[in-house]
């Protein structure tokens, strides 16, 4: 991305993140699907993470939000995605069984069956310039990048997620800082096989 596109990029990000934590807590009290809501944090999340630029292939190339497992987001992804782009590249969603299957992509949700199995979750990490996501607890401290959960508050149930930035740095991806206002900080990685 050339950096005077980048900068316009961030500004637009940096006004509309506030705007964003406000929406997800209007809409979870409004009746949205969480996991509509999830997919509209994923859609934002194109905007407020930074890709290698060989990460993105060609111009023509689809940016891809993968996912893996049995996750029944999908249909949310592909609704909310739907005639979306990044820099210039149409969003794709794609879906794929088991990590063994995964393409090329630029974003990938892994399900929970992914997540408790050690293994796959290596092959999934191993993976370079890819924004790992879900919803499965200890995801972020095994290595993932972003987990949502809720949270009850004063105020109502909470759509939240947290962020392990040590992660996606690992994987070549730089994280606005914007994005990390909003999010609670961990770390974490998947311990060495013995």
């Amino acid at each position: 991305m050339q950096p005077l596109v980048r900068t316009a990029v961030a500004a637009r990000a940096r006004r509309r993140a506030p705007l964003l934590a406000l929406l997800a807590v209007l809409l979870l009290g409004a009746g949205v699907t969480e996991a509509s809501l999830k997919a509209a944090f994923v859609y934002n999340f194109t905007k407020l993470v930074t890709w290698p630029a060989d990460a993105l292939g060609e111009a023509t190339e689809a940016f891809v939000v993968g996912v893996v497992g049995r996750e029944g987001i999908g249909q949310e992804l592909e609704a909310a995605l739907k005639d979306k782009s990044v820099g210039g590249h149409p969003i794709e969603v794609r879906r794929w069984p088991t990590v063994d299957d995964i393409g090329r992509c630029q974003i990938l949700w892994l399900s929970p069956e992914i997540v408790s199995d050690d293994g796959a979750m290596r092959r999934a990490l191993a993976r370079h310039a890819v924004l790992i996501v879900g919803d499965t607890e200890g995801l972020a401290q095994r290595g993932g990048m972003v987990r949502f959960y809720r949270e009850e508050t004063g105020e109502g149930m909470k759509m939240r997620f947290e962020c392990n930035v040590e992660a996606a740095r690992a994987a070549g991806l730089e994280v606005s800082s914007k994005l990390l206002s909003l999010a609670r900080l961990v770390t974490g990685a998947m311990p060495e096989q013995p």
